[in-house]
């Protein structure tokens, strides 16, 4: 029977001890990082050893904290982005009535995270790790309401790329220094403007230009640093 090796990133020592308790009665191995930091540390450290972690488990609510779980969503998109198989789980015992999930939910599940409200009834920590480990993307049912607000209501437009050169040219860079950031050719950088003013007329802009500007619906290089400043923090691009 294979490992089950879980990092569990939890700064309260009694959190992490009633939820060590709770996994290990599945047969997990858990290990405990007190924040973002010591996470990283703890993973380097079970690589020498060869014993390398197969579950991530984040409280949102890892120092310094902050009122939208900065830290603990950081660290969570951190590890998809290093783990793009490992199932990985965050949690908070905030009730909805204290915290705005919609911002972290919305960076936990364009990355793939789980997330659970701790004092849900009715399902143990350990149900939850086994149910995300098999496979399931799962939402802890007390913050539905906010889940329309979270999820994107359309697919991604624009490519990695096209993000980047947005965010610099809305810096004021021009086409050759985007160019020279991106290792890339003025012409290049372009190109990626065409590409990006047809998706976004597309999927995005075609009323609001046409209202705007009297270019039968032409997109201007102002157009698309305007739709960028108003969507990145929708496609989780801030």
């Amino acid at each position: 029977m294979a490992s089950k090796r879980l990092l569990l990133a939890e700064d309260s020592f009694r959190q992490w001890d009633s939820l060590r308790r709770d996994v290990e009665e599945k047969g997990w191995q858990a290990t405990r990082a007190n924040d973002r930091q010591d996470a990283f540390y703890q993973i380097e450290e079970a690589s020498k050893r060869k014993e390398e972690f197969n579950f991530f488990a984040v409280d949102l609510g890892l120092p310094p904290g902050g009122e939208q779980a900065e830290e603990g969503v950081r660290l969570a998109v951190e590890l998809r982005g290093r783990y793009k198989n490992h199932p990985i789980l965050a949690y908070t015992a905030q009730t909805p009535k204290s915290f705005d999930y919609t911002l972290p939910l919305r960076h936990l599940l364009v990355a793939g995270v789980s997330f659970i409200y701790l004092r849900d009834e009715g399902i143990t920590f350990a149900e939850v790790v086994e149910m995300v480990n098999e496979g399931y993307l799962v939402i802890s049912p007390r913050p539905a309401e906010y889940l329309s607000l979270a999820i994107p209501t359309a697919p991604d437009p624009l490519s990695d790329k096209h993000w980047r050169a947005l965010k610099l040219l809305n810096e004021g860079k021009t086409y050759e220094q985007v160019g020279n950031e991106m290792d890339r050719s003025p012409e290049a950088v372009q190109s990626w403007v065409k590409e990006m003013r047809d998706a976004l007329a597309r999927f995005i802009l075609p009323a609001a230009i046409d209202a705007d500007h009297s270019g039968g619906g032409t997109i201007l290089l102002e157009d698309l640093i305007n739709w960028y400043r108003n969507n990145h923090v929708k496609y989780c691009r801030d």
